[in-house]
């Protein structure tokens, strides 16, 4: 099943696609490694948030009946 992605989930890829290309576009080795990290940690998170989506998903879905 396709899903739309959050508006955080896009949010956290938007900031690692920048780091992406602030690497990119530094001269210095330390500081592309820094943007590097940085943009791992955003996809880490945009992807943490995708599981949290769709097991949110999957609880409503199969809610049992009220108690």
């Amino acid at each position: 099943m396709l899903r739309r992605i959050s508006p955080e989930t896009a949010h956290c890829f938007e900031k690692a696609a920048e780091c992406d290309r602030l690497a990119a576009e530094v001269p210095l080795s330390e500081t592309r490694e820094f943007y590097g990290r940085l943009g791992a940690a955003w996809r880490l998170l945009a992807e943490n948030r995708q599981f949290v989506d769709r097991l949110s998903d999957f609880l409503i879905v199969n809610r049992g009946p009220p108690h």
